[in-house]
């Protein structure tokens, strides 16, 4: 699982969105949707689905940032998602 896209909400409590490569279908809605990591400012995080174009618009996400501006909690609550997806111990050395 690879990272389309990184986005910063200060309006939201969880306010950082992770989304992955991973498209799913959304009954009723029209997509497209990605697998996706909403975390809060300390490192907790939900599983949610994204409605992400990845030629377009994605403001309602709020703004993109890149992976490294997240706080450190949060890299490190995405990197062991990462890691548990593969079936692994988390490797603080993983680059993104």
């Amino acid at each position: 699982m690879e990272i389309l896209g990184v986005f910063d909400n200060k309006n939201v409590y969880d306010r950082y969105t992770v989304v992955f490569n991973e498209a799913i279908e959304v009954i009723g809605e029209e997509g497209p949707f990605y697998q996706g990591l909403a975390l809060s400012p300390n490192g907790g995080s939900t599983w949610v689905e994204v409605k992400f174009d990845e030629e377009g618009d994605n403001s309602h996400l709020g703004r993109e940032i890149s992976f490294e501006e997240l706080p450190e909690k949060v890299k490190q609550t995405v990197l062991q998602t990462l890691e548990e997806l593969k079936g692994e111990e988390p490797d603080d050395s993983l680059e993104l």
